[in-house]
């Protein structure tokens, strides 16, 4: 019996690995574009994140990984190959060409547990905010929910809510 569980776990996790498709980027990234979030600035960016479900229950992005990402032509490639028409994802892309220098701009923090989140002393700019909702359903070998992003604007000095539903 623990063989055929070992099995099927492996199953699940080639699965999931599986759906994660590969991907080319066109578009170099431009250090210079992306270099404004890495200046102190008077913005700050709160939100919360969550997915209903089909009955209409709220899961939220509790303890997820809240990414900030600059806007630039390839952080809006990424994305768009990531989410194509929809601001929900079930699975990413592993890109082939990604520029090694990218996450050196980001920032990153964890939603509490209501999926709040904040992120202060920012430049005024674009930003995508990205996060995580998922959750098990007992019986289901798959987890439910999704990626989910919102696109941010934010000028000198202001305070913007965002709340992030993947609509």
């Amino acid at each position: 019996m623990q063989i055929l569980k070992f099995s099927c776990l492996g199953v699940v996790l080639f699965a999931l690995v599986s759906c994660t498709t590969n991907a080319t980027l066109t578009t170099p990234f431009d250090a210079q574009e992306a270099s404004f979030i890495n200046q102190v600035g008077t913005s700050s960016i709160s939100g919360q994140a969550f997915l209903r479900t089909t009955i209409g229950e709220v899961r939220y992005a509790a303890g997820s990984d809240v990414f900030l990402i600059p806007v630039t032509k390839y952080s809006t490639e990424r994305i768009r190959q990531i989410y194509g028409n929809r601001k929900c994802a079930l699975f990413g892309k592993n890109f082939k060409n990604d520029d090694p220098r990218y996450p050196q701009f980001l920032k990153t923090t964890k939603a509490n547990g209501e999926g709040r989140f904040l992120y202060s002393g920012l430049a005024a700019g674009d930003y995508f905010v990205v996060t995580s909702v998922y959750w098990q359903i007992p019986g289901n070998i798959l987890p439910e929910g999704c990626g989910i992003y919102e696109l941010v604007k934010v000028a000198n000095g202001e305070k913007k809510e965002v709340i992030i539903t993947g609509n």
